[in-house]
């Protein structure tokens, strides 16, 4: 295995700079690539500056903002192409570990026994808020439906079980986004199934690719990184593109138009309500 690191930035230089030397001071060597698709010169002449001060192999590539996944495929096959990487570890610029190397080898472990690994994953936990956002329940579309017509009675629920799930270490149907170890090769043929999805979602279609081809997804709740971020449902972007993401997912992975109909009835349901209570707690 010969491992790289990508780091996807949406106007994150100052999270990047802690990133790289953090990844610097540690002494990991695996060769880096940041994807900068912010489309903004004074961005990329500050990742430029911070990029020369780090020794090691680093990378920038300047994309267009075509949402998560197309920036981080843009930085594995840099990364593949250059320096003949076969493994990537994904990282959001706002995490952080003390030991980036133990993350490394620990998730890399899943790969050496096992061919099919497709992507392994570490504990996510968002420190200010105490929530464990890793790993991630299967997309179900009945399921779905289900929680966005009882919401938000549902929500605790889910988040009872989506702890629980996290205690242990093993298979499971995806992984939190902020920071994993994913197949190259095996990411570069997935990029037909990313079509039209922009932002969020992206952990669910990795968890139905898998399924779909027969690979493997592992936690590993002995590792943790923190993620330095307020859960996507604080952001305005979440109601915005997680609605439409959500609908893509299921026109790719399931027939039935008329469930897909009811399912984006019922996720509109959803962040009505949502909105509502926002105004509610504002006020």
């Amino acid at each position: 295995m010969k491992i790289g690191i990508v780091i996807l930035s949406h106007k994150h230089s100052d999270w990047i700079s802690k990133l790289l030397f953090s990844l610097e001071s540690q002494q990991v060597k695996s060769p880096i690539c940041i994807v900068d698709n912010s489309e903004d010169t004074n961005e990329i002449e500050k990742l430029q500056e911070i990029i020369s001060q780090v020794s090691r192999q680093t990378e920038l590539v300047i994309a267009k903002n075509q949402g998560y996944f197309l920036g981080n495929l843009a930085g594995i096959e840099k990364l593949k192409e250059k320096y003949g990487v076969t493994h990537c570890l994904i990282l959001n610029p706002d995490v952080s570990n003390n030991n980036w190397q133990h993350v490394i080898d620990a998730l890399s472990s899943y790969f050496l026994k096992d061919d099919l690994c497709f992507i392994a994953g570490p504990k996510i936990t968002i420190p200010s808020f105490r929530i464990v956002s890793s790993p991630i329940i299967p997309f179900r579309l009945w399921r779905e439906i289900v929680y966005n017509v009882f919401f938000p009675l549902s929500n605790p629920i889910l988040k009872s079980y989506h702890t629980k799930l996290s205690r242990k270490t093993g298979k499971v149907f995806a992984v939190e986004g902020s920071a994993f170890l994913i197949d190259s090769q095996k990411t570069i043929e997935t990029k037909d199934f990313f079509k039209n999805i922009f932002l969020y979602g992206e952990e669910a279609i990795f968890g139905k690719i898998a399924e779909t081809k027969g690979w493997h997804i592992y936690f590993d709740n002995s590792v943790e990184v923190l993620h330095h971020h307020p859960p996507g449902e604080t952001s305005p972007m979440y109601d915005k593109y997680l609605p439409l993401s959500y609908v893509e997912i299921a026109k790719k992975f399931y027939s039935s138009k008329f469930a897909i109909k009811l399912f984006e009835t019922s996720i509109k349901h959803r962040f009505r309500i949502r909105r509502f209570l926002t105004k509610i707690m504002a006020n």
